[in-house]
Protein backbone atom coordinates (compact mmCIF):
# COMPACT_ATOMS: atom_id res chain seq x y z
CA UNK A 1 0.00 0.00 0.00
CA UNK A 2 0.76 3.57 -0.52
CA UNK A 3 2.16 5.85 2.18
CA UNK A 4 0.33 8.57 0.29
CA UNK A 5 -1.91 10.74 1.58
CA UNK A 6 -5.54 10.68 -0.33
CA UNK A 7 -6.13 14.10 -2.54
CA UNK A 8 -9.13 15.79 -2.12
CA UNK A 9 -10.92 17.29 -5.32
CA UNK A 10 -13.16 19.92 -5.33
CA UNK A 11 -16.34 19.89 -6.70
CA UNK A 12 -15.75 22.27 -8.64
CA UNK A 13 -12.02 21.11 -9.91
CA UNK A 14 -13.82 17.69 -10.84
CA UNK A 15 -16.15 19.48 -13.11
CA UNK A 16 -13.32 21.10 -14.51
CA UNK A 17 -12.07 18.04 -15.04
CA UNK A 18 -14.77 16.05 -16.73
CA UNK A 19 -15.33 19.18 -18.82
CA UNK A 20 -12.07 18.71 -20.50
CA UNK A 21 -12.41 15.17 -20.85
CA UNK A 22 -15.62 15.95 -22.62
CA UNK A 23 -13.44 17.21 -24.73
CA UNK A 24 -12.79 15.34 -28.52
CA UNK A 25 -9.35 15.58 -28.04
CA UNK A 26 -9.19 14.55 -24.35
CA UNK A 27 -7.18 11.94 -23.40
CA UNK A 28 -7.60 10.46 -20.31
CA UNK A 29 -4.18 9.60 -18.94
CA UNK A 30 -3.95 13.05 -20.20
CA UNK A 31 -5.59 15.09 -18.01
CA UNK A 32 -5.24 12.07 -15.07
CA UNK A 33 -1.58 12.87 -15.30
CA UNK A 34 -2.19 16.68 -15.24
CA UNK A 35 -4.09 16.27 -11.84
CA UNK A 36 -3.28 13.77 -10.43
CA UNK A 37 -6.05 11.36 -10.43
CA UNK A 38 -7.00 8.39 -11.36
CA UNK A 39 -8.55 7.11 -13.97
CA UNK A 40 -11.43 4.74 -11.89
CA UNK A 41 -11.91 8.27 -9.55
CA UNK A 42 -12.78 9.93 -12.76
CA UNK A 43 -15.08 7.22 -14.26
CA UNK A 44 -16.72 7.18 -11.15
CA UNK A 45 -17.08 10.68 -11.14
CA UNK A 46 -18.65 10.28 -14.71
CA UNK A 47 -21.32 7.63 -13.48
CA UNK A 48 -21.89 10.09 -10.84
CA UNK A 49 -22.82 13.30 -13.29
CA UNK A 50 -24.45 11.34 -15.44
CA UNK A 51 -27.01 8.97 -13.54
CA UNK A 52 -28.09 12.75 -11.79
CA UNK A 53 -27.82 14.89 -14.55
CA UNK A 54 -31.77 14.34 -15.70
CA UNK A 55 -32.24 16.29 -12.42
CA UNK A 56 -31.27 18.98 -13.75
CA UNK A 57 -34.20 18.86 -16.78
CA UNK A 58 -36.67 18.32 -14.91
CA UNK A 59 -37.02 21.27 -13.27
CA UNK A 60 -36.75 23.25 -16.60
CA UNK A 61 -38.23 26.62 -17.13
CA UNK A 62 -37.76 27.52 -13.32
CA UNK A 63 -40.56 26.16 -11.56
CA UNK A 64 -40.21 24.70 -8.38
CA UNK A 65 -40.32 21.09 -7.74
CA UNK A 66 -43.88 20.38 -5.72
CA UNK A 67 -43.37 19.91 -2.38
CA UNK A 68 -46.54 17.11 -2.08
CA UNK A 69 -46.32 16.35 1.71
CA UNK A 70 -48.04 19.51 3.39
CA UNK A 71 -50.60 18.35 0.87
CA UNK A 72 -50.62 15.19 2.16
CA UNK A 73 -50.27 15.88 5.80
CA UNK A 74 -53.89 18.40 5.16
CA UNK A 75 -55.71 15.57 3.84
CA UNK A 76 -54.48 12.88 6.93
CA UNK A 77 -55.67 16.07 9.37
CA UNK A 78 -58.96 16.07 7.03
CA UNK A 79 -59.34 12.16 7.47
CA UNK A 80 -58.41 12.02 11.30
CA UNK A 81 -60.54 15.22 12.26
CA UNK A 82 -63.69 13.32 10.73
CA UNK A 83 -62.46 10.05 12.28
CA UNK A 84 -62.52 11.74 15.46
CA UNK A 85 -66.17 13.40 14.63
CA UNK A 86 -67.60 9.59 13.83
CA UNK A 87 -66.07 7.91 17.46
CA UNK A 88 -67.39 10.54 19.41
CA UNK A 89 -71.12 10.61 17.62
CA UNK A 90 -70.32 6.51 18.19
CA UNK A 91 -69.82 6.90 21.56
CA UNK A 92 -72.58 9.33 22.24
CA UNK A 93 -75.23 7.19 20.95
CA UNK A 94 -73.15 4.24 23.05
CA UNK A 95 -73.57 6.30 26.17
CA UNK A 96 -77.22 6.87 25.50
CA UNK A 97 -77.87 3.47 24.75
CA UNK A 98 -76.75 2.27 28.07
CA UNK A 99 -78.53 5.02 29.95
CA UNK A 100 -81.29 3.81 28.64
CA UNK A 101 -81.23 0.31 29.15
CA UNK A 102 -79.90 1.30 33.11
CA UNK A 103 -76.60 -0.15 32.65
CA UNK A 104 -75.13 3.25 33.43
Amino acid sequence: MSSEKRKYISNQKKVEILRKLSRADAKMSGICEEYGVQPSAVYKWQDQLFSRAHELFDNSRGRKPVDRSLEKIADLEGRLAKRDSVIAELLQDHCELKKSLGVL
